[in-house]
């Protein structure tokens, strides 16, 4: 396939030196399998939109993806996330609302990231160190049981500061 789609082969013959030309080849590769971005030196922005929203964990073979590709890589597939080094908190986000579980990718999220995580599922709670009141209370709202669980921790702490005061 490789043939097909860099420059100075069989495939410039037929179609030309033509920049658009070779581009066009490598967007119809890159949404038939977006793994193709191995094979291509330097792809356009265009091509790697086409590669990452066919197959996420295309990004892989993308030096400094843009956060728009970042965000269609994301949404295609929330665990790429890990394949993405520093990615925005737009692109956390992203990644946490569709699976909160993607959460346990993330270095050091932020409070917003924690509570889209922990909105999306309480199991996102697994991968937060210390969780603020808010976000336990958000993962409260979205797991009925475990709403029901920290309404009874509550219960009991307090009964127990009303035993010690007395």
């Amino acid at each position: 396939m490789i043939f097909l789609i860099n420059e100075g082969t069989q495939m410039d013959a037929i179609i030309g030196r033509s920049p658009w030309a070779i581009e066009a080849v490598q967007l119809v590769f890159a949404q038939i399998n977006g793994a193709v971005l191995d094979c291509i030196e330097n792809p356009s922005e265009a091509v790697q939109m086409l590669a990452v929203k066919q197959n996420g964990s295309a990004i892989q073979h993308i030096k400094n993806p843009s956060e728009a590709v970042q965000m269609i890589a994301v949404k295609q597939n929330s665990s790429v996330l890990q394949l993405i080094k520093n990615p925005s908190e737009a692109v956390q986000l992203a990644a946490v609302q569709q699976n909160g579980e993607a959460i346990q990718h993330i270095r050091n999220p932020s409070e917003a990231v924690k509570l889209a995580a922990a909105q999306e599922t309480s199991e996102a709670l697994f991968f937060i160190n210390n969780p603020s009141e808010a976000v336990k209370l958000a993962a409260a709202a979205s797991n009925p049981v475990l709403e029901k669980a920290f309404a009874e921790i509550k219960k009991n702490a307090q009964e127990w500061d009303e035993i010690r005061k007395s």
